[in-house]
């Protein structure tokens, strides 16, 4: 099979004409063409398989990698025009960096008018940052990703002058707070215009005359916009000179969504290119892939030994964070007897129907197969939770309950685990001490600070609640702040969609309760982050709920623990970090369906439930 690419100017608009000739691999040509994700103009194939099409010369050059995977492993001969391989050259050749001592780090910051004293772990981390192409900083939540970051840009945009202009963050938009609050504590000049933070928030017009303002250096934006504005990004990323951050990188591990596909196209413009999080791996090793490509589109995914040369990473070990106190071993469980409702509809409704559809497993069902496991899940956590057709009926049983069962689960609004989680908080509060309470589920988390904890003044974060200023009351981050600085405010009440990123309760809260969590490792320990940084050394308690049953099923509870435990396991063996292995032996707003729940992590369930079913 041959493939030609050459440039063809349509309508003003640059675009790779595309032409090929085929007899026998029609199906690698419809792969080719699925993958660019743009308009078709002429027609594909005919009957021979031969054809042209246009595609933006854009999408071409972000499947340069699947270019020479084709080359490589299916014979296929690619030719380009020298227009296009310049292109090529030029993108692969992209990046900077600069070997600085410590000394001479220090000396350039506080030119560029940086106040903040980074630690000597920081530094040491920002020298070797600088010392690569581009960056990947993998350090713990609470380790000063942000502070080093922004020092990083500060020197680059010093020693590189005519290559750097502007600072361009991909963020989730409950991260905006955070990066407001970093910058004011690290520049002398915070007030003036170019220094702040701009949202790219509003109507494309309100975005285009953000991004034209020359008052303007440094923006924002969160992910799920990215993909809806990608056209206005190409074109502001083009013609200016951008050191481009993502933040909680992890967030582009997935290979097919939109999401990650244009984020991954605005990463052949930027001068350098940084990614932060400290979960880069939430599920499995390819995680990585998608991160790495964004840097590095030149070169395929190094050996786990290479890897380590091209990341920083700062441990809690590092930090001399003492150890969390997970209460009532093992594991930090704390065992809550089901209600006899609650087991009723555990044992004798929602395991033989995971059983039956366990039993015509394959993917051709697997929503099916998810949605037997969420209601597991709900049921373990708050069986009420399986009445609240009207919101989601996905969520929902089914036919298979009888109208009195339904009756009576309705009017248990609250389940034994969150009696007990409002029990351990009223205990905690009388001893002065706040607690943060994580749930999976909206209804739980609004019951919880509404209803059985009003008493305490509790507040609640889930993703309905909106993103605003400090003193915009009832908005997250007025919340946030009524819990640290308010002495009558004793419970804060989450879910890890909304709250598990970009926030700091370290300083207020010492004590996390988990009625429930989600198969997203990620997730996870980025929550448990919350409380537990650089900062404050007081000793954290963590505690978990597990739901038990009086008879032998197991529980969803434990494989949800396991599951995690391998996961982090897998993190561990690609960061060098035991840290991650003891906890997981204590072990973009999402919806149930949308996590990690893969097929490895069923059939996983499966395993177990079948020999008890």
């Amino acid at each position: 099979m041959q493939l030609h690419l050459s440039t063809e100017i349509l309508n003003k608009i640059e675009y790779t004409k595309v032409e090929f000739s085929s007899d026998t691999k029609k199906s690698l040509v419809y792969d080719f063409r699925a993958s660019l994700k743009e308009k078709q103009i002429d027609e594909l194939i005919d009957i021979k398989g031969q054809g042209t099409f246009l595609a933006k010369t854009l999408s071409v050059i972000s499947l340069r990698e699947k270019l020479i995977f084709y080359r490589r492993y299916e014979n296929l001969n690619i030719s380009f025009d020298k227009k296009i391989e310049t292109i090529f050259r030029s993108y692969s050749n992209k990046g900077l960096s600069i070997k600085l001592q410590k000394n001479e780090i220090e000396g350039v910051l506080k030119k560029k008018g940086f106040k903040r004293n980074l630690e000597k772990f920081q530094l040491e981390n920002l020298q070797e940052l600088l010392r690569l192409r581009h960056g990947m900083n993998f350090s713990v939540p609470g380790a000063g990703k942000t502070s080093v970051t922004l020092a990083l840009h500060s020197i680059l945009k010093n020693q590189f002058p005519d290559e750097i202009k502007n600072l361009f963050i991909v963020a989730p938009k409950n991260a905006f707070g955070s990066w407001d609050d970093e910058i004011a504590e690290c520049y002398d000049n915070f007030n003036s215009e170019k220094m702040k933070i701009s949202r790219l928030e509003g109507s494309e017009d309100d975005i285009i005359k953000t991004l034209s303002s020359n008052k303007k250096n440094n923006f924002i934006i969160n992910y799920e916009r990215v993909p809806l504005i990608k056209h206005i990004l190409v074109e502001f990323l083009d013609k200016n000179k951008c050191h481009l951050i993502l933040d909680e990188s992890h967030r582009i591990k997935s290979q097919d969504s939109e999401r990650a596909m244009s984020i991954r196209e605005l990463s052949i413009f930027p001068s350098r290119k940084d990614i932060l999080t400290g979960t880069p791996i939430t599920w499995q090793d390819i995680d990585l892939e998608n991160q790495w490509l964004f840097l590095y589109p030149d070169r395929t995914i190094p050996a786990i030994e290479e890897f380590n040369s091209f990341f920083v990473r700062t441990t809690k070990r590092d930090l001399n964070l003492p150890k969390i106190n997970r209460t009532d071993k093992p594991a930090g469980r704390i065992n809550v007897k089901m209600s006899p409702i609650q087991q009723n509809i555990y044992n004798k409704i929602l395991i033989p129907r995971l059983n039956r559809v366990a039993g015509q497993f394959n993917t051709s069902n697997l929503r099916e197969m998810r949605k037997c496991v969420v209601q597991l899940m709900q049921a373990s956590s708050n069986p009420y939770l399986l009445t609240l057709r009207e919101q989601n009926e996905d969520y929902f049983i089914g036919d298979e309950i009888d109208v009195k069962l339904f009756q009576d689960i309705a009017k248990e609004e609250f389940s034994p685990k969150l009696y007990k989680a409002a029990e351990i908080a009223r205990k905690l509060a009388k001893e002065g001490r706040k607690t943060l309470i994580w749930s999976y589920f909206v209804h739980n988390v609004e019951s919880l600070a509404t209803k059985l904890l009003q008493d305490l003044d509790a507040q609640f974060i889930h993703g309905g609640v909106e993103v605003g200023s400090s003193d915009e009351i009832g908005s997250r981050e007025w919340k946030i702040k009524k819990f640290n600085t308010d002495k009558n405010c004793m419970v804060m009440v989450a879910n890890f969609a909304a709250c598990s990123e970009g926030i700091s309760l370290h300083k207020s809260c010492h004590d996390a309760i988990y009625i429930d969590r989600s198969f997203q490792a990620g997730q996870y320990i980025q929550s448990e982050n919350r409380i537990h940084r650089l900062g404050n050394y007081n000793t954290k308690n963590i505690y978990f709920l597990e739901s038990i049953t009086s008879s032998d099923v197991l529980n969803i509870d434990f494989k949800i623990s396991k599951n995690l435990q391998r996961k982090i396991t897998i993190m561990d063996r690609w960061l060098n970090d035991s840290d991650l292995t003891r906890l997981s032996l204590d072990e973009d707003d999402t919806d149930p369906f949308d996590y990690n729940l893969t097929i490895p992590d069923l059939e996983m369930i499966l395993e177990d439930y079948a020999r008890k079913i």
